[in-house]
């Protein structure tokens, strides 16, 4: 049996945990906030922390495996939407991320040590494993160690490029001043692993060049959703509508697509920016204002139906793992424009299903998106392979993937 451990009820982690049950692996699932799926609790709530606590529900039949450890994580939520920021602080904060990681991570450091001796692996998130592959190693347990973003030596050093060459948006990168002992905690975990799950290619470069053996790597892509209605293409001539999604700031590229797009100069192309501001860059986008329009997060359902207004994805990202909204635009039927640091390369293919531009590029950028605003046809025979080939990497075949790992893995802890 494996013992699952993770703060963030998403959509990897809901794959994942039940790839693990139905398989017959799952000894326990750690987590944060949890909530069951169909409880009738969402009607007791105001609209958005209804919407904020259904992307943390777990359908029923996992529920015998979930333990979940909520004060920090709950705390956290409050303090943030209270507008209490200092006790949330990067790394200092009682609510903080790391808080919660820690939390969590000593909570199932304790659970594991009272288990009985069906576990024989562990599978931690990263910052929220270190005590609990201790506890494991000490009892010979297996350690996997999943990696959602490139490995910190890349990510700390792109991103300190970033804030020379673009130091406008340098503000955008708040909460990645990490302190030594969060970064030596991140080698400790890393070492500590039998194996390192990576989400992409570009993880899994990441962690070669910080000089892990290749055999202590395995590269699982995550998957896209199925069964999402895709867009209707436009009947009347408009602009082109371009859409970027997810948290607002340069480790994502929107300093680069902005510069893309003043150097475009076309009143046919349009810019819609959906997501949170990190750091300061309501205040670094302001001078920028004349070039997109804003949408405020909201729930996914709505998200789906804004990319279904839309024609082309644009994630001109820095470093990533693997964004997520790169699937679920495919899956909506839109092509995406994207860098190979975001993570695709396992599922888009260039001038198929949308188009690759280096990082840091803006002018390459600018002269792709001028080519797509003269090729409509184009964009939409990319949205329709973009659809096909999202169906192909469905989570269904990230699940059958995750079921034959913890086979392994299990398996290799009993000889």
């Amino acid at each position: 049996m494996l013992l699952l451990s993770h703060p963030a009820i998403n959509a990897y982690t809901r794959n994942i945990s039940r790839a693990l049950a139905e398989a017959g692996l799952l000894q326990a699932f750690h987590t944060s906030v949890a909530l069951r799926e169909g409880g009738g609790w969402s009607r007791w709530l105001p609209g958005r922390a209804a919407a904020e606590l259904t992307r943390r529900s777990l359908p029923p039949e996992l529920w015998p495996q979930v333990r979940r450890h909520p004060l920090r994580e709950l705390g956290r939520l409050v303090t943030d939407r209270l507008g209490v920021r200092g006790l949330s602080r990067h790394e200092s904060g009682p609510f903080c991320v790391d808080a919660v990681y820690h939390a969590l991570d000593r909570a199932t450091a304790r659970a594991l040590s009272r288990a009985d001796g069906t576990v024989r692996a562990v599978y931690c998130g990263e910052d929220a494993a270190a005590e609990t592959f201790r506890v494991a190693r000490s009892r010979g347990l297996r350690c996997l160690y999943d990696l959602p973003i490139a490995y910190h030596r890349t990510l700390q050093r792109l991103l300190a490029e970033e804030r020379e060459r673009l130091p406008e948006f340098a503000g955008t990168f708040q909460g990645r001043e990490d302190s030594a002992a969060k970064l030596a905690r991140k080698v400790e975990e890393a070492n500590a692993a039998d194996l390192i799950v990576a989400c992409s290619d570009f993880v899994g470069e990441s962690l070669r060049a910080a000089g892990f053996a290749p055999e202590k790597i395995r590269v699982i892509p995550y998957g896209g959703p199925a069964g999402i209605t895709p867009r209707e293409p436009p009947t009347a001539v408009r602009p082109l509508r371009l859409l970027y999604a997810g948290s607002i700031g340069q480790r994502k590229g929107i300093g680069d697509l902005l510069h893309a797009l003043r150097r475009l100069g076309r009143r046919d192309v349009d810019l819609v920016i959906m997501g949170s501001w990190v750091g300061n860059a309501a205040e670094a986008l302001r001078p920028w204002s004349d070039l997109f329009r804003y949408e405020a997060p909201r729930p996914h359902a709505a998200v789906l139906d804004l990319m279904r207004s839309c024609d082309v994805l644009v994630l001109p990202s820095i470093v990533e793992g693997f964004a997520l909204v790169i699937a679920e635009a495919m899956a909506c039927g839109l092509p995406v424009v994207v860098t190979p640091n975001t993570g695709a390369a396992p599922i888009v293919r260039d001038g198929l299903d949308g188009w690759y531009v280096p990082i840091r590029d803006p002018d390459a950028l600018a002269q792709r998106l001028d080519w797509l605003a003269d090729h409509r046809e184009a964009v939409a025979e990319a949205g329709r392979s973009a659809r096909a080939r999202i169906e192909e990497h469905s989570w269904a075949r990230f699940r059958t993937a995750m079921a034959e790992l913890g086979r392994e893995q299990i398996a290799l802890a009993g000889r």
